[in-house]
């Protein structure tokens, strides 16, 4: 019986927990933020040392430090987690199939369904309780190891390396 008929089934509900969590795996824009702070620190230390006073500069990182860190998110506010684990704490179920996965929300008021192909795969990672499965490089689904229904994490690993180029499956 092949994965089509019999799909492995996972039962996903997301704390706000968990998606800290996720959001601190995720962190590689800090990188760029650094990258741009840096920039922007080469670009201020150019300037003359008299036209921009020590205290003024120090403000003005801070200022563009604050506006970056918002506008790309790394950090999402209040709002956005509760808005997030209010969408995300109903769950989502994944059957991983022959060729592709299919999502499915049963959320009262965000209920949908689709699938992804596993080449649309941008990226997993596999930590010691959850797959993030990445379709671009800013979004993923959460897979919880504990919510593997109907088999063990071992064989859904198996799965996705035989489904990914072995360049996209990373461990953590």
């Amino acid at each position: 019986m092949g994965l089509d008929e019999d799909p492995i089934i996972v039962s996903t509900a997301h704390t706000f927990d968990e998606l800290k969590v996720f959001q601190r795996f995720n962190s590689r824009k800090i990188r760029y933020f650094l990258i741009a702070l840096l920039l922007l620190i080469l670009f201020l230390s150019s300037a003359n040392a008299d036209t921009m006073p020590i205290l003024e500069t120090f403000l003005f990182l801070g200022i563009f430090a604050a506006i970056f860190l918002f506008v790309s998110g790394i950090f999402y506010t209040k709002n956005q987690y509760e808005r997030a684990t209010k969408t995300l704490s109903n769950g989502l179920t994944f059957h991983f199939k022959n060729s592709q996965f299919d999502v499915i929300n049963e959320h009262p008021d965000y209920a949908a369904q689709g699938y992804v192909p596993y080449e649309r795969i941008h990226r997993i990672y596999e930590t010691d309780t959850m797959f993030y499965i990445y379709v671009n490089r800013e979004k993923a689904f959460l897979i919880s190891k504990s919510g593997i229904q109907n088999t063990d994490p071992a064989r859904l690993r198996i799965i996705l390396k035989s489904k990914v180029a072995p360049q996209i499956y990373k461990s953590k």
